[in-house]
């Protein structure tokens, strides 16, 4: 038995070591300027990369003033990449440090020819954006562009980590210029994703009277970001939207969110883009619903790991809205309660535990942003107010496994 045992354990190292090994690392050693740029698909995502190890050749950026929002001071550790575009959309990346210590500003260039570094370097074609931020550890030292920011160029020192999106043609060539202010850094992984935009339009209302109010809508991804909002009308509740949607994407889902003041839950809604990418335009009334002692509150939004109370990024927009209530609102007490999808009524031990541990997760993320735990209580109820007891689709089981909030005292 030893000898079995001393056999698996050794197959297992040998087999640990070889997918290591095996483990591709791109090479862009050779890619320190612009006319050895490394040619690159804007696939999903690119990478890992070794370290980009000096400026290359050629020094092609130098002595730039230190606050200068297009350009960087000089160079460092440098790599250039050089893309051909073929769609008409709007373009984000994420450029993803395999050390978080290491700091990556960046240039975006377009031109419509692949041999354009000359008139880039002598700045005739100047680049369309920029970050040239101080890294955020907080973030991993992301940077790269995002809805979640509004400026097009950032300087050097400490600021924003991303700026907005660029739009982008057919036949458009991509210069991409990385420089890792830091020696002896780590390599890194850029992510791509091209969006078009769709038309939401709709009214707000509310849900007693049908009366219009006015609300902020938050349009946001699985991940949390808020990629764009707007507010409705003080007076008719109409509002009117334009929203990115992930293009090439198999079903992408985001989060329509109405916000009203102080005296209103909020109400988020999981959207399968899927139709509105088909219909290019669709409506949503959104119903909001005061705040009155007594009353249930769901949170759809409200996303754990299977079978587990971990809760996911994708929450953080819901638990962020649910806070501003409890701030706002001061005097408000609430009960957490959860629930789970089973429609086989499996282990009915289990899914009580589970939904009661998932409720305490909300509790305790409350606690940890400064909610007395005295406002708070927590319970339960497993599977037995399923909303859907014969699920038909996944979005079905999705409102099932929810969280809902009960105002206790307002």
């Amino acid at each position: 038995m030893k000898y079995l045992l001393l056999y698996i354990v050794t197959l297992r190292l040998l087999i640990s070591v070889s997918f290591s090994q095996n483990k591709t690392i791109i090479d862009i050693s050779k890619s320190g300027d612009c006319i050895h740029a490394k040619r690159i698909k804007p696939v999903n995502l690119f990478g890992p990369t070794n370290e980009p190890n000096g400026y290359g050749e050629i020094l092609e950026f130098s002595n730039n003033p230190k606050n200068s929002q297009f350009y960087i001071e000089k160079e460092h550790n440098t790599v250039w990449y050089l893309l051909k575009n073929t769609e008409d959309a709007e373009l984000t990346f994420d450029v993803i440090p395999l050390q978080k210590t290491d700091d990556y500003d960046f240039m975006l260039f377009l031109s419509k020819d692949s041999n354009s570094c000359e008139d880039i370097i002598s700045k005739k074609i100047k680049p369309v954006r920029t970050n040239i931020a101080r890294n955020d550890t907080n973030l991993q030292s992301k940077t790269g562009l995002s809805y979640s920011y509004n400026d097009e160029f950032i300087s050097s020192g400490p600021g924003k980590q991303f700026s907005n999106p660029v739009l982008v043609k057919p036949g458009d060539w991509i210069y991409l210029f990385l420089d890792n202010v830091y020696e002896n850094g780590k390599g890194h992984k850029i992510k791509f994703k091209y969006f078009k935009k769709y038309i939401i339009n709709g009214k707000t209302v509310d849900e007693t009277t049908n009366k219009p109010i006015s609300a902020n809508i938050f349009w946001e991804n699985k991940e949390g970001e808020i990629l764009t909002k707007t507010k409705s009308d003080s007076i008719t509740g109409e509002y009117n939207m334009l929203v990115p949607v992930e293009y090439k994407s198999n079903d992408p889902q985001y989060i329509l969110s109405f916000v009203g003041n102080s005296n209103y839950f909020f109400t988020d809604t999981l959207i399968h883009a899927k139709k509105l990418v088909e219909k290019k335009k669709m409506s949503f009334l959104g119903k909001l619903f005061k705040i009155i002692k007594g009353k249930n509150y769901k949170i759809n939004n409200m996303n754990f790991g299977g079978d587990s109370d971990v809760i996911l990024l994708s929450s953080q927009p819901s638990l962020e809205k649910l806070l501003r209530i409890l701030k706002t609102n001061k005097n408000i007490k609430i009960r957490i309660e959860g629930h789970v999808n089973d429609p086989y009524n499996g282990n009915l031990n289990y899914d009580q535990n589970l939904s009661e541990r998932r409720a305490k997760a909300v509790c305790n993320y409350l606690v940890n942003k400064g909610i007395s735990i005295d406002r708070l209580q927590t319970i339960g109820y497993g599977n037995k107010f399923m909303l859907y007891p014969n699920p038909k689709s996944e979005y079905e089981m999705h409102l099932n496994r929810r969280v809902e909030i009960k105002i206790l005292e307002d």
